[in-house]
């Protein structure tokens, strides 16, 4: 297997503001706490967004867990032997087992430099089908019905064709009943972030009154038997998110028919090549799926938007335009039109992080690699 030199690896860590605070039930979110890995070779430079958060909640491994990774660890294997093709990383980290998303992050960045420096969009190189996505619009945790219902609007009125909502034991029925009231015939769906206990089985059932899309993650990521049963019983489509981890993973959910919907995000998986690997499994299941978010900034977005372009993505992404969350991305913004994403075609990620952006948040940087 050929090789091409890294000469360092850069970690850039930033707090970027949020236009507005994003509630889920694991808490109140009004700063992304961004993690960018840079690697440069004797080609040139590439990014990567490492798309953990500062607590645990969604997933084990934080924002200070996975620089931690990358510094000891995965930056140092990478130096001393990089592959010339990114998709060989994985093979090359064998034996560091875990941190998903660093993984992913120094992907990434390895991807975005060969790319960069071979002249190929990384949608193009991924074998990407559309020039644009389709893209939906995620609704947080609001203070009461009304906020909620003034949130949606103004998004349907950016031009967003679906919207999920976040519920929980207790904030369900209610506000469903108070967003069809509104917004009858709204494409909807519902994320719980497997906040129900398998004994509310018959409450997540009763959201077939709705007409969802789809429920996503009802239960604990590990409780894919409670899944499985309320495939069984519920009209509503389920999907799984949390505990989509791996292919392995997606192929044990898929083998006892634990979901109908699949979302992949490459943070939680592992990377780019992980990603593919489960979306040419569902592909070949023939179970639907789609791209989800992790409120990446536009390093992030572009790595994702051009996944959401290969030809198994057929459901909208979570991929909404830098203005949802930010008032101004880390690189040039991701804008809607109509209610898709431009997939980016420029070499590698195909955008430029703004360093002038970078300076004027005090980013954090440190080399924790290097020859």
């Amino acid at each position: 297997m050929s090789t091409v030199t890294v000469e360092a690896v850069e970690i850039v860590r930033v707090g970027l503001p949020l236009v507005h605070p994003f509630r889920t039930v694991h808490g109140d979110l009004h700063t992304r706490d961004v993690l960018l890995v840079r690697v440069v070779t004797e080609a040139g430079e590439g990014w990567g967004e490492v798309s953990a958060f500062t607590t645990t909640g969604y997933t084990a491994e934080t924002v200070d867990a996975a620089a931690a990774a990358i510094e000891r660890f995965l930056a140092p294997a990478l130096v001393a032997r990089a592959p010339e093709d990114w998709r060989e990383l994985r093979t090359r980290l064998t034996g560091i087992d875990g941190f998903p998303a660093a993984r992913c992050g120094l992907e990434v960045a390895l991807a975005d430099a060969r790319l960069r420096a071979a002249g190929t969009a990384l949608a193009a190189d991924l074998g990407a089908v559309r020039d644009a996505v389709e893209v939906g619009v995620v609704v947080g945790f609001e203070a009461d019905h009304a906020a909620l219902l003034d949130r949606i609007a103004a998004h349907l009125d950016e031009g967003y064709g679906r919207v999920k909502v976040k519920i929980r034991p207790g904030w369900d029925r209610e506000p469903l009943t108070a967003i069809r009231d509104r917004f009858p015939d709204l494409p909807l769906q519902v994320d719980a972030n497997g906040a129900y206990a398998a004994t509310e089985m018959r409450t997540v059932r009763s959201l077939d009154d709705f007409d969802l899309e789809m429920v996503e993650q009802p239960f604990p990521a590990y409780d894919l038997a409670s899944h499985a049963r309320l495939v069984r019983v519920a009209r509503t489509p389920v999907c799984l998110d949390e505990s989509i981890t791996s292919e392995a993973a997606a192929r044990r959910a898929l083998s006892i028919a634990a979901c109908t919907v699949v979302t992949v995000k490459p943070a939680t998986v592992g990377g780019l090549r992980e990603a593919i690997a489960i979306h040419d499994l569902c592909v070949e299941a023939e179970v639907p799926l789609w791209c989800g978010g992790m409120l990446e900034s536009g390093v992030g977005r572009a790595a994702s938007v051009a996944l959401a372009a290969l030809p198994g993505f057929t459901r909208p992404a979570d991929l909404s335009a830098s203005a949802r969350y930010f008032a101004r991305d880390l690189t040039e913004p991701f804008v809607l039109e109509g209610s898709t994403l431009r997939v980016p075609t420029g070499p590698g990620l195909g955008v430029r992080v703004d360093e002038s952006v970078l300076a004027s948040l005090g980013a954090v940087r440190r080399t924790v690699a290097s020859l």
